[in-house]
């Protein structure tokens, strides 16, 4: 069954379909990077609809201020969205967005983490109980 009238063209269709060159980039962009054991990563793929309106750098650091994945993808796609209607009235193109944390620490290092954290926490509590002067 068709959609639409036809415009519409699937990333898996693009990527590699010489033949369609004219309408579709067959050549995907393809970064590689490497993420450390004891390291946490976060990777975001977009479509085209994301980078024709906002920069890498914008993109990045909203990566990095969001909670969870699901967080920052949702910020990214309202931002996009909101910049293409008052730019264009209209969503300008497709706006697709995943994200994916890259965990590779070890589960003594997590532990530790966790550790660190909770004795952290201890001292925080502390001290704002010496300061406030509550017991």
């Amino acid at each position: 069954e068709g959609l639409g009238d036809g415009a519409n063209t699937l990333v898996t269709r693009s990527i590699g379909d010489w033949d369609a060159a004219r309408a579709v980039i067959p050549q995907p962009d393809v970064h590689r990077f490497t993420v450390y054991t004891g390291c946490k990563s976060r990777v975001l793929l977009c479509s085209d609809g994301v980078w024709d309106l906002i920069s890498t750098d914008t993109a990045a650091a909203m990566a990095r201020a969001g909670s969870t994945p699901e967080a920052v993808a949702r910020k990214i796609v309202n931002r996009v969205e909101s910049l293409s209607m008052q730019r264009f009235g209209r969503l300008k193109d497709d706006t697709s967005v995943v994200v994916v944390d890259l965990d590779l620490t070890t589960p003594e290092q997590q532990a530790a983490l966790k550790r660190a954290r909770t004795a952290r926490g201890f001292r925080l509590g502390a001290m704002l109980q010496l300061f406030s002067g509550r017991k």
